[in-house]
This record gives C-alpha cells, sequence and structure tokens, in this order.
C-alpha cells in the first residue's frame, strides 16, 4: 500500500476538462480532497503506533499492508521492517528522511547516536554509534531501500562508547591511542555493510 500525500492536486487534475477554471467546483473538490488527506494521515499514524503492539499474526497483517513480508525474521526484526516500511514508502531518499528512519529504528536504544555522511560523487554513510545492533543484515537491507538510485550507501556500525578507541595489545602509544584505555585492554572496529 503506497501512501498518498497529494491528494487535492491529483484530484484537480482529473476533473473532466469543462470543468476546469469553475472556482466553486474546483473549491469543493479542494475541500473534499484536503478531507481524504487528513483521514489517510491519520490512518497511517495510527499505523505506525499499531506496529509496536502487534505480535505474530498481527504483524503479518500490517506487513502485508506496508509491503513488508515476514522473510522468516522474528517478531523484532519484522517490526522493525514494518516501522521502515512506513516511512519508506513516503521517502524519497533525502538525507533528512534517512536521518529519519534510523533515528526511528534506534529510538528504543538509550545512547544510540546516528550520523548521516554525504561523499561525493554519489555515495553516503550512515552511522549507527554507542549501541550493539541485533540485526545488522536488517538495518543494512532498509538502507540500501531508503537510499536514492545509483548512490553507494554504507551503514557503519560501532558499539564502542567515546573512550573505546583502536590500541594494540601493550598499551597507549600503538594503534590509535586513547587515554582512557588501560594497558592492553585493546578497542574495538566499525562494521561496515555495503
Amino acid at each position: 500500500m503506497e501512501r498518498i500525500t497529494d491528494h487535492v492536486p491529483r484530484a484537480l487534475s482529473r476533473l473532466a476538462q469543462q470543468y476546469r477554471g469553475k472556482p466553486k467546483l474546483a473549491g469543493t473538490v479542494t475541500v473534499l480532497a484536503k478531507q481524504i488527506q487528513e483521514i489517510e494521515d491519520m490512518l497511517f499514524s495510527i499505523l505506525a503506533e499499531t506496529v509496536d503492539q502487534a505480535v505474530g499474526a498481527q504483524l503479518d497483517v500490517l506487513g502485508r499492508i506496508v509491503g513488508e513480508e515476514r522473510l522468516g525474521d522474528p517478531d523484532s526484526n519484522y517490526r522493525l521492517r514494518i516501522k521502515a516500511g512506513i516511512l519508506l514508502n513516503v521517502s524519497s531518499g533525502t538525507p533528512e528522511e534517512l536521518l529519519a528512519i534510523f533515528r526511528l529504528l534506534t529510538s528504543d536504544l538509550p545512547g544510540a547516536v546516528v550520523q548521516f555522511e554525504e561523499q561525493y560523487p554519489a555515495a553516503l554513510v550512515v552511522r549507527i554509534l554507542r549501541v550493539r545492533i541485533n540485526s545488522p543484515s536488517t538495518f543494512a537491507g532498509i538502507l540500501q531501500a531508503a537510499k536514492d538510485a545509483g548512490v553507494r550507501a554504507l551503514l557503519e556500525l560501532s558499539s564502542g562508547g567515546s573512550g573505546n578507541g583502536f590500541c594494540f595489545q601493550g598499551g597507549i602509544g600503538r594503534g590509535f591511542p586513547d587515554a582512557q584505555l588501560t594497558r592492553g585492554s585493546g578497542g574495538k572496529f566499525a562494521t561496515v555493510l555495503d
């Protein structure tokens, strides 16, 4: 199901030629189309709220409405894909929309930081920092679906917080030193998914 966000212009463009340019008829059509738009917007917001409480077969029904198949995923992963699917249905791949999608997906992960970086000429990186993601392939798939065609998109995940920089065995001064590391504690590399 695709969300329609332009009911008014669509309705006006569908008027028969002999009725175009009639201000009273255009006003009536505009009022009716605005009401339809409000109803659709409200229903999509209800759908978004319902996803959090749904389980099992209820999620399957919501997934079909949004256009997301379960693909054998457990409820938690499927719920993420449905939430993203709702946003994807109205997204055009702008940086703001990509950030909104990933901020929604990480909203229940305390301390999560989502960053976006554009890279010339046609690439982008979405970074999710300071949290562990249980389904990185799901997040990578969402990013690939949300981006514009012809744009290379990378998802970078790092569960280390500040102060957990990389350090070789032996302590500070080797690798990428961080004064907060203790000798031999090491650090974590980020995971990058294409």
